[in-house]
């Protein structure tokens, strides 16, 4: 018998996977106490909902100010739209991998 890999993206063609990671650096973790989670965001989201999404599961304050990465080299703008970053910074494997840091904004 044949294993035939359905990819994330045959599967879910209207979304995006993203690979999520904390640096080391940060004292942000996810309830878990994992540093790297997985998402499917839909494509045509901007990326100010994925925002919200990660202050409200990592219980951020809002003095706290969290930064997304792409290819550990440019800032995402909250205004940008999912799948057209995605389109841009795919990894080979079909995920868009993300960094994210944080940042006391007010003190």
């Amino acid at each position: 018998m044949q294993s035939i890999q359905v990819s994330l993206a045959d599967k879910y063609p209207d979304r995006v996977p993203i690979l999520l990671e904390i640096t080391d650096k940060s004292k942000i973790r996810f309830s878990d106490g994992s540093q790297c989670k997985k998402y499917l965001v839909s494509k045509s989201d901007h990326f100010y909902h994925f925002f919200q999404i990660l202050r409200n599961s990592l219980k951020l304050s809002k003095k706290e100010a969290i930064y997304l990465f792409v290819n550990n080299s440019g800032l995402i703008k909250p205004e940008s739209q999912v799948g057209e970053i995605y389109s841009k910074h795919r990894s080979s494997d079909g995920f868009l991998r993300i960094i994210l840091s944080e940042y006391a904004t007010f003190g």
